[in-house]
């Protein structure tokens, strides 16, 4: 009879169990989907730490990651994502999730590791490409680099964004002229998108012309008035250049900007 009441026990705890994580999922879910991913990771957590079930930790796993990295917790997502990792190392999607948040630590080696298994799988993954691409060139392997945008230009030509990327790595590497060049293009083709009238202004800058970095600030300016990095920009520039009443205005626009709810 107590040997019964036992099991009967040991079955209730488990059945506790079970609930207590579909319970914990669920609420957990719906914190994400409010944003309130603080609580959603506390919850996926308590989730994770509820079951056994090998799919139901990877799952959990992989969402506690999320929330962490939503709420700026980039170190214990990358944690997370290695966790779940080790229990599913073939998951192209838990690879991609580590390898972004390990470049968004700075750490791009190890991110590339991350690439360049997906790539050994899915060779033609242009996602990944573009990723690793951006790796390498964080990391100072520009041949490296040079070899991916390549790629990725050769499949596609209007490939703005690898063209961007690798007029950034040219930069880098110190090919100015290639650098320069290669966003005149750009521009000329896109004459409306703000983001390569920066990538010029930035060179500029480097280059110790900052009366032209300050034109291209101030024609992205034109173009996205509400974007207060540029006005920070433009205030740098107006500060290197002596005017100082213009690089104050430039910088009090900028803080109503980031005050300003949107």
């Amino acid at each position: 009879m107590r040997f019964s009441a036992i099991i009967v026990l040991a079955a209730m705890v488990q059945a506790g169990f079970a609930q207590d994580y579909a319970e914990l999922v669920e609420a957990g879910k719906k914190h994400l989907e409010d944003k309130r991913y603080s609580e959603a990771a506390d919850l996926f957590r308590r989730a994770s730490n509820a079951t056994e079930n090998k799919s139901e930790k990877i799952y959990t796993l992989t969402n506690l990651g999320y929330a962490q990295r939503m709420s700026g917790k980039k170190e214990s997502a990358a944690e997370s994502y290695a966790k779940a990792l080790a229990m599913d190392t073939s998951s192209i999607a838990l690879l991609t999730q580590r390898g972004n948040i390990l470049l968004e630590l700075d750490s791009a080696k190890e991110a590339i590791v991350c690439y360049d298994k997906i790539l050994a799988r899915e060779p033609a993954n242009r996602e990944i490409l573009q990723l690793r691409a951006t790796a390498h060139t964080i990391a100072g392997n520009y041949k490296e680099g040079k070899i991916d945008y390549l790629k990725l230009i050769s499949a596609d030509g209007n490939n703005k964004d690898a063209r961007l990327g690798l007029a950034l790595l040219y930069e880098k590497e110190g090919n100015i002229n290639e650098a320069l060049m290669m966003l005149e293009v750009l521009i000329e083709e896109n004459p409306s998108n703000p983001e390569y009238y920066i990538a010029r202004s930035n060179i500029e800058r480097a280059q110790k012309q900052p009366e032209l970095a300050l034109q291209d600030v101030e024609k992205a300016i034109e173009l996205v008035a509400d974007n207060a990095n540029y006005h920070i920009l433009r205030a740098e520039l107006l500060k290197e250049l002596g005017r100082d009443d213009a690089a104050r205005r430039s910088r009090r626009k900028a803080i109503k900007l980031m005050s300003t709810p949107r």
